[in-house]
């Protein structure tokens, strides 16, 4: 769960650092990059001694966050570039409740079925997975426009 907090950041990243290399600046995306991973190398020993694996996904999710700051802070510094911080906000949060409701609803199908049939094997795991991640997909499809969720490439 804190590593899926992080997954926001993740996404984002690749389309930032994708701009870069764009403009064809490659020594930014390493530095960004090189402070990002020692961020995540100090985060997984502080956290690995406090707070065990927890920590270390915490710390995966900070680098994330530090590494998007940074390329929106050098993307604008450097480039001029201009982040709608307002528009993607708006977006965010039309869009952060509708995946929340679509994982509770997947978590839900998913522990349920499994108190009523026990230990699952690969196979009954498989079997479970496949058809509720298929129906937790179309719910997202079809309820996008009750959250008003326009993206281009789901039309």
């Amino acid at each position: 769960i804190i590593y899926s907090l992080g997954l926001l950041f993740f996404a984002l990243n690749k389309a930032l650092l994708n701009i870069f290399y764009a403009l064809k600046d490659t020594r930014t995306t390493m530095i960004i990059s090189s402070i990002s991973a020692l961020v995540n190398l100090v985060g997984d020993v502080i956290g690995m001694l406090i707070w065990g694996i927890y920590g270390i996904a915490g710390a995966a999710c900070l680098s994330g966050l530090v590494m998007t700051v940074l390329c929106i802070f050098f993307l604008h510094k450097k480039h001029n570039f201009v982040f709608y911080t307002g528009n993607y906000l708006m977006f965010l949060t039309r869009l952060v409740p509708h995946i929340l409701i679509t994982s509770m609803f997947f978590l839900a199908c998913f522990y349920g079925i499994q108190v009523y049939t026990g230990p699952l094997s690969i196979i009954k795991y498989w079997l479970i997975i496949l058809p509720i991640g298929l129906i937790s997909f179309l719910f997202f499809f079809f309820t996008k426009k009750l959250f008003r969720i326009n993206a281009y490439f789901l039309k």
